[in-house]
């Protein structure tokens, strides 16, 4: 599952460059060569999946665009931003409505040039993580980690001027994903998977060079962990925590609930080249479900699908990627989330490999025919 599918057809997608490898560079380094993640919305056909060139929402969009851009469920409204190195603003975000048009573009000062690889929203408010991977145009690495820097997280009204954000720090990391994010009175609540530092690897594999069998590792690493943060916007207080000793990636929810308190999250298990298994979450009770892939089998992110005419948040599937080391071939896997630790409820058995991929959504045949319309 590689593509990030949304909108009306042709569908606007953001165009995913290296993952996380803003640092790589051309045989000849220039300012205009470094590498990341600015590429362009395209737009492409379902469910054909025939690219047919690039998306610039009738020459409106004015900045890069990320690869996690936020769909409300309620309005329909498709948020996103974009970063530069280079030039100020670092940062602009912009609404998009549900026909599929810019109504705002915002910039947002930065001190410095940074990596910003995700963001979340709830029904009134953005979240931006302003974190210290910084990019350099100095000697030496183009993109480092500088704790020294210090973290925070802003939260802009949806539709708020750049001097309307309110700043919180927060511990030095950092963040590829997140999970949600939602209000809780006076609070806005983050979700996200939390590493320590910029990790050594990609994979979201530990540096040690094995790996306990049960995911569970020491924090001192730089393995990431689903984390919460809670930021009060009356007092300026910010509190944060893990909220797993268990290392997890690629988090999802029911997306329907996208930016609302969630009971449910999903992640994928950290344990080696990519995920060893599934982890469901319940945040409610605070507790949580393993789903293993088995031994020698690697996964992807779990993607979750609503059950037709589903009775509950978590009534669906998770449907991901699985590759098998001993006989080297692939399959789709889907998993009951109402019956986590069970066998799959289904596996298509796929003749070769499929590499391994980042993200996906699952398009309903509901939502095609809206799109088609």
């Amino acid at each position: 599952m590689a593509l990030r599918l949304r909108a009306r057809l042709p569908l606007p997608i953001a165009h995913l460059p290296p993952f996380a490898y803003p640092h790589c560079e051309s045989k000849k380094p220039a300012a205009k060569d470094l590498c990341y993640e600015g590429g362009p919305p395209h737009r492409i056909t379902a469910p054909e999946l025939d690219t047919l060139g690039l998306y610039t929402f009738g020459d409106k969009l004015a900045h890069p665009f990320t690869a996690h851009p936020k769909v409300d469920p309620t309005t329909g409204a498709l948020l996103c931003f974009g970063y530069s190195v280079r030039t100020q603003p670092y940062l602009q975000y912009s609404v998009i409505d549900a026909q599929g048009d810019i109504v705002s573009t915002t910039p947002i000062d930065l001190p410095r040039p940074i990596m910003m690889h995700d963001f979340a929203i709830t029904p009134r408010y953005t979240l931006f993580m302003d974190l210290p991977m910084v990019f350099t145009m100095n000697e030496g690495p183009r993109l480092q980690f500088a704790s020294a820097l210090g973290a925070r997280v802003g939260i802009l009204p949806r539709h708020g001027t750049g001097d309307e954000i309110k700043w919180f720090e927060v511990s030095p990391c950092w963040v590829f994903h997140t999970l949600n994010a939602y209000e809780d009175g006076d609070e806005v609540v983050l979700l996200a998977c939390r590493f320590t530092q910029y990790p050594a690897v990609l994979g979201f594999q530990p540096r040690t060079p094995t790996h306990p069998t049960d995911g569970k590792m020491s924090a001192a690493t730089d393995a990431p962990f689903l984390s919460r943060w809670r930021f009060n916007l009356k007092t300026g207080q910010a509190t944060e925590g893990p909220l797993d000793d268990i290392p997890t990636e690629f988090p999802r929810i029911n997306e329907a609930l996208t930016g609302k308190q969630t009971r449910f999250g999903y992640c994928g298990r950290s344990g080696g080249e990519m995920f060893d298994g599934l982890i469901k979450y319940d945040l409610d009770k605070g507790t949580s479900e393993h789903h293993p892939h088995g031994k020698g089998r690697m996964g992807g992110e779990g993607v979750f699908v609503p059950r037709p005419d589903s009775t509950g948040e978590d009534d669906g599937w998770l449907v991901t990627y699985v590759h098998d080391a001993a006989s080297s071939k692939s399959e789709l896997v889907v998993v009951e989330t109402r019956d986590f630790r069970a066998s799959p409820v289904a596996r298509v058995l796929l003749p070769g490999r499929v590499p391994y991929g980042l993200h996906g959504t699952w398009i309903t045949s509901a939502e095609l025919a809206r799109q088609q319309r």
